[in-house]
């Protein structure tokens, strides 16, 4: 792809986890552990792969105890986004008795993470993909089923009979 790099030259990285050095706000001090997901990082501002980085304390969000730094790092922004497409979900009232939820992108980061979370609530997943040598490793996750991007992508009814209770693309 193109990247999202839009200044030159740039430390690359959209997500930092890491350990409060130093602070001059009182919301944090040094030995807190932290992670930063987006602000521009990796895009306009300076991002994660690096050993040190300086960001502003509105951008950091305190690590819950229980959640080391590296399984913050390996969540990440996928994991990040996957957990607020859910909660949107349950904000919406989609019960996992309503009916198949499809998820598109099933084998990226966001897919495959939203297909974990929705299937240890009990949704049946319907996983999408271009990749179907990817099927075991959806099914692993949780899909009940695989759907061919392509199929989705054929043209519909104007009128036609609504397949799923919701869908994260």
């Amino acid at each position: 792809g193109k990247g999202i790099v839009r200044t030159f030259p740039l430390t690359p990285g959209i997500d930092l986890a890491g350990t409060v050095t130093d602070s001059a706000d009182p919301r944090f001090a040094p030995g807190d552990r932290v992670v930063l997901n987006g602000f521009g990082r990796g895009e306009s501002k300076d991002g994660g792969f690096a050993e040190r980085a300086r960001v502003g304390a509105d951008e950091l969000v305190p690590l819950p105890e229980g959640l080391s730094t590296r399984q913050a790092a390996a969540i990440g922004t996928a994991g990040y986004t996957a957990m607020l497409s859910v909660l949107a979900l349950a904000d919406a009232g989609v019960e996992p008795d309503d009916g198949d939820v499809l998820v598109t992108g099933a084998a990226g980061g966001v897919g495959s993470v939203a297909i974990s979370l929705l299937a240890a609530r009990g949704y049946r997943v319907i996983a999408s993909t271009g990749r179907p040598e990817h099927g075991d490793y959806l099914r692993e996750l949780g899909a009940a089923d695989l759907i061919d991007r392509a199929t989705l992508s054929a043209p519909g009814k104007p009128l036609a009979s609504e397949r799923w209770a919701a869908a994260v693309d």
